[in-house]
């Protein structure tokens, strides 16, 4: 009998800690904006909305030079799902946003062959990742090492 009751107390524990593990994964992952779910079209006007309210909120300003520029994974896909609609594109510009609950976010447009925004088709992603360098760099990098 004990050694049942030892191995259900295992077993608990077992559970327990695989349970506090996922919600801590999904937390995790929601917090750093690396959501599964697929970059979401949004209009114009949200669009200006999204860029007026960074704007507003008093965002940092860098000086120096700019060594690199980061995309993460959101922007590459809605590139990717732009470029599906609009193959004559020359390229995209992501713009800096903020949603309405104070989120950080990036838009992305297509640009024409110009280099003006085709805003047919835009994308509110994720920013946990993405940015210019500095300051978002990697300071081990042999690239940028001296």
């Amino acid at each position: 009998m004990h050694n049942k009751s030892i191995r259900i107390r295992i077993a608990g524990a077992l559970f327990v800690g695989v349970l506090i593990f996922a919600v801590y994964q999904a937390g995790y992952t929601r917090g750093r904006g690396m959501s599964k779910i697929q970059p979401q079209t949004i209009s114009t006007i949200d669009a200006k909305r999204n860029l007026d309210r960074y704007l507003a909120s008093d965002p940092p300003s860098y000086s120096g030079v700019v060594k690199a520029l980061v995309i993460d994974l959101d922007q590459y896909q809605a590139m990717a799902q732009i470029l599906t609609q609009n193959s004559s594109l020359g390229g995209f510009r992501i713009y800096y946003g903020m949603d309405e609950f104070g989120k950080s976010i990036k838009m992305v447009v297509g640009l024409t062959q110009e280099g003006k925004d085709n805003t047919s088709v835009i994308y509110s992603t994720s920013s946990w990742m993405s940015g210019i360098c500095p300051p978002i760099c990697d300071a081990t990098s042999p690239i940028v090492q001296n």
